[in-house]
């Protein structure tokens, strides 16, 4: 294994550990906005360390490396499946793993581009956040009652804007050899 598929493999690993600490389990949130908020947050910070690893990847080797980030749906798939699919409040669906996988993807596939143009992290970070919270403000919504639904879209946002900073920290830690510890999260940034 070449250093950085290493460095890549710990630095997935950690991104797992980080989102998982930072499980966001708002009950006000329906079932499908509470998922599409949990995969933003897991998306978010494995983006950040996508960013991570793709810093410091020498030129010769970027594609595998992409390829091997590709394939950090399959972690995430795996981790839901027996981590974090008993935890969740709306009991357990076979499909939500598989979900969270596609939801990495989706945001992996939006950050590419972002990152070929030379864009900062944190400039990555909002514009994929933007675009996944508009492409989903139907699903936020729905089924929550007409006087309601500003209400169920400022807590999304605010899952979102959790997620951002969140993910921000997971790269500056990464950057600073910092090991993803639960201390850390029980403490706060």
């Amino acid at each position: 294994m070449r250093p950085i598929e290493q460095k890549t493999e710990t630095t997935l690993s950690q991104a797992l550990k980080c989102a998982q600490f930072r499980m966001p389990l708002d009950a006000r949130l329906r079932k499908r906005p509470l998922e599409m908020g949990i995969g933003l947050r897991y998306g978010l910070i494995g983006i950040a360390a996508s960013h991570h690893v793709l810093l410091s990847c020498p030129d010769d080797q970027e594609r595998a490396l992409v390829r091997q980030l590709h394939g950090f749906s399959g972690q995430i798939e795996d981790h839901f499946r027996q981590v974090v699919i008993g935890k969740m409040p709306y009991g357990p669906d076979v499909e939500f793993p598989h979900r969270m996988g596609r939801i990495f993807e989706r945001l992996l596939d939006c950050y590419l581009p972002l990152y070929h143009r030379l864009c900062p992290l944190d400039l990555c970070l909002s514009v994929i956040c933007d675009d996944f919270t508009y492409s989903h403000r139907k699903e936020i919504a729905q089924g929550v009652p007409l006087l309601s639904r500003s209400a169920a879209k400022r807590t999304f946002h605010s899952l979102a804007d959790q997620s951002f900073a969140y993910a921000l920290t997971f790269f500056e830690r990464r950057q600073a050899g910092i090991e993803e510890v639960a201390e850390i999260a029980l403490l706060g940034e």
